[in-house]
């Protein structure tokens, strides 16, 4: 094992609650290329009882700044600046909101460059279809440079799932609840360092406009471990 958290002894210096890219300006806690409504503020991460709580509701006008003007807030979790590995056993323990215009998502990100945008899912949902699990790879910047496939096995509203990936240099496989659930080949450009990011999106292109009645909306995160492939 290499990495651990949250839980009863999370280390949080290990987390931060806002993108590893942007700088400190908008960019480090809004989406501005997919019409997302929501801003990520560090107020909207909680832990109850070992279990991290991601939190979207309606801005209030005690946000303030930290809304960046957008009409929702909602929580992240990045390791960028405390873990990254290449290659592994990637592991969430992760009970996702159901509602139209959510859009909950973990994934393994390399902080992007100008060439390349390179992302593997371990899952994404949109909105009320929390049955389908989109297990995508993300290889560049164009708009056919990914792989996806869908899982149907879990409803992941209904109760906390465990989402795993194997991460290999020839392969990445997911599993959903120890079950192998999709495979596809590990792209030429992932081969560098990754690092987790949790989040629980409002609005956007894909997800569409959010339903008043979904708030607010909770990621519960009960666990997260990695761990290297044997030598």
């Amino acid at each position: 094992m290499t990495f651990s958290a949250p839980g009863h002894d999370a280390d949080w210096s290990r987390w931060a609650r806002r993108w590893p890219w942007g700088g400190e300006g908008k960019g480090a806690f809004t989406i501005s290329d997919d019409g997302s409504l929501c801003a990520y503020s560090e107020g909207q991460v909680t832990l109850q009882g070992g279990v991290a709580c991601l939190t979207a509701r309606p801005t209030q006008a005690s946000d303030g700044a930290a809304a960046w003007g957008m009409p929702y807030v909602s929580g992240l979790l990045s390791s960028f600046t405390g873990f990254k590995q290449t290659y592994g056993y990637f592991e969430v323990r992760a009970k996702f909101p159901k509602g139209r215009g959510l859009h909950p998502g973990i994934g393994l990100y390399r902080n992007p460059d100008p060439s390349t945008e390179d992302e593997i899912d371990l899952i994404e949902t949109i909105g009320e279809d929390t049955q389908g699990a989109f297990l995508s790879l993300h290889y560049g910047r164009g708009p056919h440079d990914y792989v996806s496939q869908t899982a149907r096995q879990f409803d992941v509203a209904a109760a906390v799932t465990t989402h795993g990936l194997l991460w290999t240099p020839k392969t990445i496989t997911w599993f959903q609840n120890d079950q192998r659930v999709a495979t596809a080949p590990t792209h030429a450009s992932q081969h560098d360092p990754m690092s987790l990011i949790i989040n629980l999106g409002v609005g956007g292109s894909w997800a569409g406009n959010p339903d008043p009645g979904v708030f607010p909306a909770r990621l519960l995160v009960a666990g997260v471990r990695a761990f290297a492939l044997k030598p």
